[in-house]
């Protein structure tokens, strides 16, 4: 069996297909992981596949997959946008203090004043390739959209993102 599957559930993927594999003797090899986008793109261009697993219903289209749409999905999972962060920048704990007030108060000066510093250039900010990932996507709309909310301003965010060089 020849699964590809987004990133984001690689693991679960792997642990599915182990217990499956356990139960029913059926074969596998290991998953080929990637950008849900980017893998629709092999399928289509022809990449042997019997599953694909997507962390977007998009990619599962007849515009990405071409002939090799089926007509048809199963939803089984969803997931939410996550922010990690690492202990050792020394300015963690404050921008920690002010998710903690924004959630508290849900003012929407505090949730400025949470993404302004969040982009101010004093942390180092993974977003995958918007291309490639929703979650790159994602993470790029969750910052125009909190530019419009808070600060009156689409693109406040994102500019400071790219011009502190955060990415």
């Amino acid at each position: 069996m020849i699964v590809y599957t987004a990133d984001a559930y690689a693991v679960e993927t792997s642990y599915m297909l182990s217990n499956f594999s356990s139960i029913h003797g059926l074969a596998f090899t290991n998953p080929n992981t990637g950008g849900s986008f980017t893998l629709a793109r092999q399928i289509a261009q022809g990449s042997q596949d019997d599953v694909f697993i997507s962390v977007s219903k998009a990619s599962v289209s007849q515009s990405y997959l071409a002939g090799m749409y089926s007509g048809w999905a199963v939803a089984f999972a969803s997931d939410e946008m996550t922010i990690a962060y690492s202990n050792s920048s020394p300015a963690i704990n404050e921008l920690i203090n002010l998710y903690q007030n924004a959630m508290q108060t849900d003012s929407n000066s505090s949730w400025a004043q949470f993404f302004y510093y969040l982009t101010s250039g004093s942390f180092r900010i993974g977003i995958s390739d918007p291309n490639s990932d929703p979650a790159g996507l994602r993470a790029w709309l969750t910052l125009e959209a909190a530019g419009l909310a808070y600060a009156d301003n689409e693109t406040l965010y994102v500019d400071r993102m790219i011009n502190s060089n955060s990415t």
